[in-house]
Order: C-alpha cells, then sequence, then structure tokens
C-alpha cells in the first residue's frame, strides 16, 4: 500500500468528537420520533369514535364551560349561577333529598328491585325516560343517564293489524345494558305506531270484543315473563273513539291481570282530547303520563312545542280529575322542522332532535332565539331550494321551568 493509499478517507476522523455527536444526534431523532408517533396515535384514539355521530361530544364541552369547578375553567358569575341554578333541580323532584344533605349517618335508599306495583310510591320521584330503536343518540344517552334513572320505557311492543295479537321489535344492546341495571324497572311501551303511522284501527279492532282484548292481554302477560319486564306502558294515540268504554273496560281488565303478577300499568294521555276520561283511566292505573307536548306537531301550523302557560293549564285541568300522586310528568326534548311560504299555508312539519336542531341551524345560519314567554326556542332558515322553514324545540331550561309548575 502506498503512502497515499494511507491517507485519510473523506468522512474519517481520528478524534473521538463526532462519534459522540453522531451518537447524540441519533438519540434526539429517536425521541422525535417517539413524541411524534405518540401525539399521533393520541389523535386517532380521540377520533376513533367517529363511525358513529358523537352529538353528545359538544355537550361534555359545554358541561366543563359551565362548571366553575373544572380544572381549567375560568369561573365567572353566569357559570356560577348556572351551577347555584343547577343544583337546586333536585331538591324539586318530589320527596327527593340530595346524599349531601342528610345527616352523616343516613343511609340512602335502597335500589328499586322487581316488586308489586304500589310499592314504588316509597318516597322515590319517578325519574323515567323512553326509549326508542330508531335513534342512534337514543342507545349512547341509555348508557350515560341509565344510573340516574329508575324507570325505562322502551318503545318495544306493538298493536299490529291482526287483532289480539302483539308484536315486539326488541333491541337486545339496550335490553343487555339494562339488565345489568336492576334497580331501573323495565316498563315497555305497547304503541299503536304501526306501518309507519298511528294506527287507532289496529286498537279498535283489539277493543271490540272481550276476546280479542283477553288474547292481547294473554300475549302481553306472555311477553313480560319471557323477558323479565316490570310492567308495561300504554301508549294508544290517535283513536277517534266513537266510544271511550272498550278502551276503558280493556285498561281494567289488563290492570287486574298485570297486578295479579305484580306488574306496573301505566298509560300516556295526551290533554285536552276525547278519547280518554283520565279519570277513569286512573283507577285502572298506576301511573298516568301526561304527554305535556306536541301543542302544535306535524299536522298543524307551526308553534311551540310545549309553551309554559300551555303546560300550566294542562297541569291544573288533569290535577283537578286525577290524584297528583299518580301523575308523571312527560317532558318534551325534541322539536318539529315546518316548511312554509311564509304566510299562513305550510306543509306537514317533521320531527326531529334536541341535536338535529342545533345542527340545522348551525348549517343554515340560522338564528336561535329563545321565548321568555313560551320558554321554547325557535329559528327560520331558507333551505338548499330557497323553501323558508320554521323550526321549533325545546331544552333543559323549557323542562326545568315545566317540572318548577309540577312541583308548584
Amino acid at each position: 500500500m502506498s503512502a497515499a493509499d494511507a491517507s485519510p478517507q473523506v468522512f474519517q476522523s481520528f478524534s473521538p468528537q463526532r462519534w459522540q455527536r453522531f451518537k447524540w444526534g441519533a438519540r434526539l431523532a429517536v425521541a422525535l420520533l417517539l413524541v411524534a408517533g405518540a401525539g399521533v396515535a393520541w389523535a386517532l384514539f380521540q377520533q376513533s369514535a367517529t363511525l358513529l355521530p358523537r352529538a353528545f361530544g359538544p355537550n361534555e364541552t359545554y358541561k366543563r364551560i359551565l362548571n366553575p369547578s373544572h380544572l381549567g375553567t375560568l369561573a365567572n358569575r353566569h357559570n356560577r349561577a348556572y351551577q347555584a341554578l343547577r343544583k337546586q333541580l333536585p331538591r324539586h323532584a318530589h320527596g327527593y333529598r340530595d346524599p349531601r344533605d342528610l345527616p352523616a349517618k343516613a343511609t340512602s335508599p335502597a335500589p328499586l328491585q322487581r316488586r308489586p306495583a304500589p310499592a314504588f310510591r316509597d318516597g322515590l320521584p319517578i325519574r323515567a325516560g323512553f326509549y326508542v330503536n330508531w335513534d342512534a343518540q337514543s342507545l349512547s344517552t341509555l348508557r350515560r343517564q341509565v344510573d340516574k334513572m329508575n324507570m325505562v320505557l322502551p318503545e318495544w311492543l306493538f298493536v299490529p293489524d291482526q287483532a289480539g295479537q302483539l308484536s315486539t321489535d326488541i333491541d337486545t344492546a339496550a335490553l343487555a345494558l339494562l339488565r345489568r341495571h336492576p334497580g331501573v324497572a323495565v316498563v315497555p311501551m305497547i304503541s299503536n305506531y304501526y306501518h309507519e303511522q298511528w294506527n287507532g284501527a289496529n286498537v279498535r279492532r283489539m277493543l271490540a270484543t272481550e276476546r280479542t282484548r283477553q288474547l292481547f292481554i294473554a300475549n302481553v302477560l306472555q311477553v313480560l315473563r319471557r323477558y323479565g319486564f316490570q310492567g308495561v306502558n300504554i301508549d294508544f294515540e290517535n283513536l277517534n273513539l266513537d266510544d271511550r268504554a272498550p278502551l276503558e273496560a280493556f285498561q281494567r281488565e289488563l290492570y287486574a291481570a298485570l297486578h295479579a303478577g305484580h306488574y306496573l300499568v301505566t298509560q300516556d294521555i295526551a290533554p285536552l282530547n276525547d278519547d280518554y276520561d283520565p279519570a277513569a283511566l286512573a283507577r285502572s292505573n298506576d301511573y298516568l303520563i301526561l304527554m305535556a307536548y306536541d301543542q302544535h306537531e306535524t299536522g298543524s301550523a307551526p308553534g311551540p312545542v310545549a309553551a309554559h302557560k300551555w303546560v300550566e293549564d294542562i297541569l291544573t285541568k288533569m290535577e283537578a280529575q286525577v290524584d297528583p300522586q299518580k301523575l308523571v310528568l312527560g317532558l318534551a326534548a325534541y322539536g318539529y322542522d315546518w316548511q312554509t311560504d311564509g304566510g299562513p299555508k305550510h306543509i306537514e312539519g317533521t320531527d326531529l332532535t334536541y341535536q338535529e336542531a342545533l345542527t340545522t341551524a348551525k348549517e343554515s345560519e340560522g338564528q336561535i332565539h329563545f321565548d321568555n314567554d313560551t320558554y321554547n326556542l325557535d329559528f327560520s332558515y331558507a333551505d338548499e331550494h330557497d323553501h323558508p322553514h320554521q323550526v321549533f324545540f325545546t331544552d333543559a331550561a323549557t323542562n326545568f321551568n315545566a317540572m318548577r309548575a309540577a312541583d308548584d
């Protein structure tokens, strides 16, 4: 090898400093890659729920903003006032006391278990919610709220075309969830919403004879025993009855048969509706659920879903006929969207959820207005075809004021 061959290579160094710098540079690059990878993984994890709409996500953000005790939230007079008002809400429920208000040695009431129907009158208020299969948000809401309820009324049973028969459509995911909460009474609705419409004719056929009524009741009992439900909620609407006697006879027969098996019997009744005699039906039900909503609905002109004064009036009239201890106030958590030409004409409205109302307002740049007289919300917008629309819906403030009216 010649002397020229022994000369240093281009990147060759006889000093250890260059090697040390290379090692530390490599370590720093690996560390930065690990941090970046962790950040990407966290971002992907946060977005992993996009397979289904996460309409409740913004609600959690709003809760943090409105909670002055939350780390990172700046306390101000607005969120402090909201929290003070929110703490009052449970205290307005009849017979309820916040556990923090009880003496130190007091024990909390035992969870509700399967028991004869009258045992529900134990001082605890009914905290019930309706459940529907067709809204994806219904299941996610049930998961988050089931611990706060003692009764769920799922829309799972239906009156079909065949007199005396009973149709079922049970959400197995919701049923499995409810079975993990034995303190929650599962009281499925028996609805006459069939073939995508309120089908009064199906109910009238079932009510027509004692034989068809008894067959229907036998089928109801069979379903209750099979699934271990705690009772039923009768939701017969748009009946257009010529005679209320068959409905009242059915309710008496159902009440007698189900009470023999220690099941609850409840019924939804629309206010100011000639199909129902509240006083007579109260005698054949453990509870009547007053549908304090749909003052305006899909077939009417646009207007509030449940104006506060209207709710107060129907409560006053109902309490004159029914023992208040048997009366449960049904509240709206939705709205309606009507297409209108800007005048008295309108096209039949469509129902929409609270989240859908907010989304529609945001996407159409509609300005939401809270009416201080009705305590309902509304906004107007034009769709992609420039057709004018009016939307009315309710929110937590609407229902808080309705609950206070019932408590008074």
